[in-house]
């Protein structure tokens, strides 16, 4: 199957999908969709530096850091607001990789712990698709929110259309990808219970376990 479709299939299917992925003795799907991901966020923040768009303009950066707090909105390494979306376009790749490899060894290592068959490359099939998903559809909300939504947002999160829009306004960004990386993490869990023969509370360990680290170095990194 391809990428796309194996994307698909294990978004509506995941069960079916992770059985299927198992049996799958190449990686060329999962690193299609990693590297492809990696690559085309990268390129979404050279051109986000090329336009100039971080740091905003004084005036709307006081309103982000109101609405959500200095750790979400300025740089948490020391690195020059003005280049920061250059530099996240050079370690958006690696960055996508490491958290890939990151899952797939947590697993790998539980699996030893607890007695589970798969293999590291079995695992990094699973989750290059598992939770990739769920970071792809993330991106592409994130994108509607900064694009579509974008002459609206400044204004209500002024409070200038009322309580109703700025409270969604002030919610979407970090609800939405809290529930898009969990839901990533619950993916990985569900093909670790389907194919190792975990029980509940194991594949819940899993996901919990590589859920540490998306959210640990997406939240760190990402601005």
């Amino acid at each position: 199957m391809t990428p796309i479709r194996n994307l698909f299939q294990m978004l509506v299917h995941p069960r079916r999908t992770s059985r299927e992925l198992a049996q799958d003795t190449s990686l060329h799907s999962a690193s299609v969709v990693v590297l492809g991901f990696g690559l085309i966020t990268a390129l979404l923040f050279l051109v986000s530096h090329l336009r100039h768009d971080y740091p905003p303009p004084a005036s709307q950066l006081d309103v982000w850091i109101e609405t959500w707090g200095e750790f979400a909105m300025l740089p948490f390494l020391k690195i020059p607001a003005e280049t920061y979306r250059l530099t996240l376009a050079l370690v958006m790749l690696p960055l996508s990789v490491s958290i890939w490899i990151l899952m797939a060894g947590t697993a790998r290592l539980f699996a030893r712990l607890a007695g589970g068959s798969l293999s590291f490359d079995q695992y990094l099939n699973l989750f290059g698709h598992s939770f990739f998903v769920f970071w792809i559809i993330g991106q592409f909300l994130d994108l509607a929110y900064s694009v579509l939504l974008s002459p609206w947002e400044l204004p209500a999160l002024r409070g200038e259309y009322g309580p109703g829009a700025y409270t969604f306004f002030a919610a979407f960004p970090s609800v939405q990808w809290f529930v898009m990386l969990t839901l990533g993490a619950i993916y990985n869990g569900i093909a670790a219970h389907e194919l190792e023969r975990y029980s509940s509370c194991k594949a819940v360990l899993v996901a919990g376990a590589t859920f540490i680290w998306p959210i640990v170095l997406i939240s760190a990194l990402l601005r």
